[in-house]
């Protein structure tokens, strides 16, 4: 977990938010040697995926620089304290999304989360390796994935939007048959055995 939190961190586009003098921020760091023409992609959604607001803010980021960009349409919630609202910001260049990140406005563990439907779908992609998609019916926060072999995951600290599909590769360390995959997150937990075989 500290490693992917980490490697968000220092990633070398980062996209976070905050909540000043009545006003959402929304700030881009830009650690690359290219300036990055592009947008803000600001959603305001509910734990089942009904979206409140939907707001798209311009973006002109300068190489290794920081810019910050705000939208007034988005002051009524800078002072919001909401256990069931949540805001997902995303930063695309050229129709990619490169980065995304939530703001909350409450302690994650307040949120008035519902235990959720988790599907879950092991494909073997190549030589000893798993390729999981999961797919939630309700926002389902910090989900993080364990095995019973020591292992190498794509990422391992994520948040899954209502019905919007993630996929992770999880590669053991040595060749093994089959693999048992544990996923949970705040409000659940569902362990499944990989299959086909693996090797």
């Amino acid at each position: 977990l500290a490693y992917f939190t980490a490697k968000h961190a220092f990633a070398p586009i980062i996209l976070s938010m905050t909540r000043e003098n009545n006003n959402l921020y929304f700030y881009v760091i830009n650690d690359t040697l290219k300036t990055l023409n592009g947008s803000i992609h600001v959603r305001v959604i509910d734990i089942h995926g009904n979206i409140h607001v939907k707001k798209i803010i311009k973006a002109h980021v300068k190489a290794n620089s920081k810019s910050i960009f705000n939208d007034s349409r988005l002051k009524n919630y800078a002072n919001k304290n909401s256990t069931d609202l949540f805001i997902v910001a995303e930063f695309i260049v050229k129709q990619k999304i490169i980065v995304r990140n939530f703001f909350f406005f409450c302690p994650l563990g307040k949120l008035k989360l519902t235990v959720p439907n988790v599907a879950v779908h092991a494909k073997k992609m190549k030589k000893n390796t798993i390729e999981l998609s999961l797919v939630s019916d309700c926002f389902t926060p910090a989900v993080k994935i364990s095995t019973d072999e020591p292992s190498d995951y794509s990422e391992n600290y994520l948040h899954l939007l209502p019905h919007e599909k993630q996929k992770i590769t999880v590669t053991p360390h040595q060749k093994i048959k089959r693999l048992k995959i544990t996923i949970r997150g705040i409000n659940f937990k569902k362990s499944i055995v990989s299959n086909p075989v693996l090797g």
